[in-house]
């Protein structure tokens, strides 16, 4: 039995970095790799300093397996610790209300199905793809898939490798739309 996680309570990184840059117009985020000895994780050091000189920067780490678990993590890996690094450090630095969670939105919002089976429906498989494009409206995404099914040419989904360029269509426009999203 799949359970719901409910995600009301909680901001993303990126909300996290709107209220950071208003709260601190000179404030600026860093980060670098750390060695945890583990060659199947990279792990992210982020700090978060409020200040150009700012003595006591927020810190936050995050780690995450390597290869990527799922279609969305694989090949991304550095980039979604270093944003969960990010929404962490901004915690630290007492930027982000902390009542809301710790954990970012980003970092508890359910994954798409890892495996793909011969009977999984590709629509279906790309209409849970594509629930990770959540500053989009539903109108948006709407627009997004027509958009990328009339570029591509596909009257239809016939297969997961169409409905795989169909996400990576709809990616690269929503990280266009939403540099602050990442995952880069």
């Amino acid at each position: 039995m799949k359970l719901a996680i409910d995600l009301s309570d909680y901001v993303t990184v990126a909300e996290r970095l709107v209220a950071f840059r208003e709260k601190y117009p000179d404030g600026r985020m860093t980060s670098e790799i750390v060695e945890t000895g583990h060659e199947d994780f990279i792990a992210v050091k982020a700090h978060c300093y409020r200040t150009p000189d700012d003595p006591t920067p927020g810190v936050g780490l995050a780690w995450e397996p390597v290869p990527g678990p799922t279609p969305f993590t694989k090949n991304s890996e550095l980039q979604n610790a270093e944003t969960s690094a990010w929404g962490r450090a901004l915690v630290a630095a007492l930027v982000s209300d902390t009542s809301r969670g710790i954990a970012s939105k980003d970092e508890i919002r359910e994954p798409a199905p890892v495996k793909e089976t011969p009977e999984q429906n590709p629509a279906d498989w790309l209409a849970v793809s594509v629930e990770m494009f959540g500053l989009w409206t539903p109108d948006q995404r709407r627009d997004s898939y027509t958009a990328a099914m009339n570029d591509l040419g596909f009257e239809r989904l016939s297969s997961m490798k169409r409905a795989k360029k169909v996400h990576s269509f709809m990616a690269d426009k929503y990280y266009v739309d939403h540099p602050e999203a990442g995952p880069f």
